[in-house]
C-alpha cells in the first residue's frame, strides 16, 4: 500500500481536477481510510471546507477559496487566528477563547479579557 502522504497528495490532485472535495473523499475511502464527511469551518472572517478524518490534527484535504491543499483543519484554524491577532492587535484568551485588544508593549500576561474578565493567560484576575 502506498504511504499516507502519497494517498493524500493523490486525493488532493483529484479534488483540484474535479473542483470537489467529495471526489477526494471517495478516493480516500476506496483506499481504506475512514472519513466522516465534508465539514465547513469559519473563523476571523475566513472559511474553508475539509474532509473530516476524525481528529483536529489528522492530515486531510482542505479547500479555501477554491485552493486545495494537504493540511489539517486545526492547523488552518491556528494560522487564521494568529494572523487575525497580528493584523488587528488582538490576543486570544486562554480561558474563554475570545479575542481582546492588546497594546504594543503590554505584557500579555497582565491583559484582562474583555469577555470573561480573567487574564488572557488563563489565570484568574481576582
Amino acid at each position: 500500500m502506498a504511504d499516507y502522504l502519497t494517498l493524500y497528495e493523490r486525493a488532493c490532485f483529484l479534488a483540484k481536477k474535479h473542483a470537489r472535495l467529495e471526489v477526494a473523499e471517495r478516493y480516500l475511502i476506496r483506499k481504506g481510510l475512514l472519513c466522516f464527511g465534508i465539514e465547513h469551518i469559519s473563523a476571523c472572517g475566513k472559511s474553508m471546507d475539509f474532509i473530516n478524518m476524525g481528529d483536529t490534527y489528522d492530515t486531510t484535504i482542505v479547500c479555501e477559496g477554491g485552493e486545495y491543499i494537504v493540511s489539517t483543519w486545526g492547523g488552518w484554524l491556528e494560522d487564521v487566528e494568529t494572523e487575525y491577532c497580528e493584523e488587528e492587535g488582538m490576543i486570544q484568551c486562554s480561558h474563554c477563547s475570545k479575542f481582546t485588544p492588546i497594546e504594543e508593549g503590554d505584557n500579555w500576561h497582565d491583559v484582562s479579557c474583555e469577555s470573561c474578565g480573567n487574564f488572557v493567560d488563563g489565570t484568574d484576575s481576582t
